[in-house]
């Protein structure tokens, strides 16, 4: 090889550290405040960016798994062991982040005891207004966009008809991400 390698950055302390950790006790890696610490400062991260600011990086961590017990995503005994719930799984497995699966189970949980059921496009706006729903994004053709034709079905409750093997508009991915955490979320509450 001739010539510098470029410098590699650290990577983990671009995502929210809550993200870290509630992927570390859902895939079984970590079970503890203390396991979390030693491996996230073992990581390359941490040796360079955590490691020379040990008391801000414990009250990050600190904070962290206090917002995925609070959002319901992790539990901790009174021993000290985190295990991540059903719905805590469910983000980590789908990718979902601790702030998407939060605001969808609280959504769930305010609608779970509605008389009616909660309506396709209430679920896509809640999905909408987080960072996953922000990152989706469905590219129309001008006929398609003009034609209103996939408003009305959503509209009409036809989501689940038409396409190919019956998979409609109601099957794409945010549908089925916003819809089975959702789901989730009221089965668990």
């Amino acid at each position: 090889m001739k010539g510098q390698s470029e410098d590699v950055e650290p990577a983990l302390d671009e995502a929210p550290l809550s993200q870290h950790v509630l992927n570390l006790v859902a895939s079984g890696l970590c079970d503890s405040r203390d396991g979390l610490r030693e491996f996230l400062l073992s990581s390359f991260t941490g040796e360079k960016k955590w490691k020379g600011q040990a008391g801000e990086f414990d009250r990050r961590l600190d904070n962290a798994v206090g917002i995925c017990i609070h959002g319901d995503l992790m539990d901790e005994s009174a021993g000290g062991v985190l295990k991540a719930t059903d719905l805590g799984r469910a983000a980590a497995v789908k990718g979902v982040t601790v702030d998407t699966a939060i605001k969808l189970a609280s959504f769930a949980k305010r609608h779970k005891d509605a008389e009616t059921p909660v309506h396709l496009l209430d679920v896509l706006a809640v999905l909408n207004r987080t960072e996953d729903g922000m990152d989706v994004y469905f590219n129309l053709s001008t006929k398609e966009h003009e034609s209103g034709m996939y408003l009305n079905l959503l509209r009409d409750g036809k989501h689940h008809r038409g396409g190919r093997n019956g998979a409609g508009v109601g099957h794409n991915c945010a549908v089925r991400l916003a819809t089975g955490c959702v789901m989730l979320s009221f089965r668990q509450f």
